[in-house]
């Protein structure tokens, strides 16, 4: 895959938050009687993403990374600031196998819809979007990150 292809991903991947707001917004009635099954469904997502780390990439950083991971599924409120912050090298990490890197874009994807729905509170949407992009990092690493060895390529001195 080309740079820009990895740069849209990490966006795409982002957008799930304001789409899992969009999802809270239209259907706010479900909002408290399922957050227990958000909760849920969002460690769910965190061991899945550890188990496709682990089996198709395994070497040290995806370990110490699985292992935060983990430790954060035990936790009863999960900090979803520090888990987008650990899907940053979780992509980074997959980058030279293509569907691994599908994978984990996904799973991250319907993380933040769920994260999405339960950060926002209901009719205040100036909220939600402030909330949301507070998540603004995450796909600014990225952006970085993949842009850095074209920057630094295109400016190496001989």
């Amino acid at each position: 895959m080309e740079t820009i292809n990895y740069i849209l991903l990490s966006v795409v991947s982002y957008i799930g938050l304001f789409c899992g707001v969009v999802l809270a917004f239209i259907a706010p009635e479900e909002q408290r009687p399922g957050r227990n099954y958000f909760l849920f469904a969002q460690k769910i997502l965190l061991g899945t993403i550890v188990m496709v780390l682990l089996t198709l990439n395994p070497n040290i950083y995806t370990l110490a990374i699985s292992v935060i991971l983990l430790t954060m599924i035990f936790f009863r409120n999960l900090n979803n600031y520090v888990a987008y912050f650990l899907f940053v090298p979780a992509l980074y990490l997959s980058i030279n196998n293509t569907p691994l890197i599908l994978i984990v874009s996904t799973q991250v994807f319907l993380y933040g819809m769920l994260t999405g729905t339960l950060i926002v509170q209901p009719k205040k949407l100036n909220e939600a979007v402030k909330s949301c992009l507070r998540f603004a990092y995450y796909p600014l690493i990225l952006f970085f990150i993949f842009i850095l060895p074209l920057v630094s390529s295109y400016f190496k001195i001989s």
